[in-house]
């Protein structure tokens, strides 16, 4: 795991930016909306955006794996599952119960792998599941976050 430090400008960029794309002015929001909008969150999909790649938010899940408020974003017929916990302690306890292989998690099965690769990544308080095999978008995610703690 990696800490990167606040970027007051580029933080103050991502949230114009991210907040024009989502709910323009005078604009009504209809559908599901991202439950998490931490600075790791705004990070992430911020660094998709100056890549070219458009995050689209699909659902916010109460995922069985890990205790932890989950948004599901999909690229290209890849999932990223974004795990935002309240203390950094909790993201690295968190951390601990994942198996080397990523298919399992304080020694359950994960249920949906569908033969997907698995690929965790850890930013601070946000926990990172990358279910594809787009190396591209792991590129991405390992620029901000030094790299994967587990998965294939």
């Amino acid at each position: 795991m990696r800490s990167f430090p606040i970027r007051t400008a580029l933080l103050g960029a991502t949230l114009l930016a991210l907040a024009s794309c989502s709910d323009p002015v005078g604009s009504t929001v209809t559908g599901p909306q991202p439950q998490l909008n931490s600075t790791e969150v705004l990070y992430l999909r911020l660094a998709f955006h100056e890549k070219g790649y458009a995050l689209q938010f699909r659902e916010t899940v109460d995922d069985p794996i890990l205790p932890a408020l989950t948004d599901v974003y999909t690229y290209s017929g890849d999932e990223l599952r974004l795990y935002g916990f309240d203390t950094q302690a909790a993201a690295d306890s968190a951390v601990l119960t994942i198996s080397q292989d990523g298919e399992t998690v304080a020694g359950e099965p994960v249920p949906w792998i569908d033969g997907k690769e698995l690929h965790y990544f850890q930013m601070d308080k946000l926990l990172i599941l990358h279910r594809g095999d787009r190396s591209d978008v792991d590129q991405i995610i390992t620029e901000l976050t030094g790299g994967q703690f587990a998965g294939n």
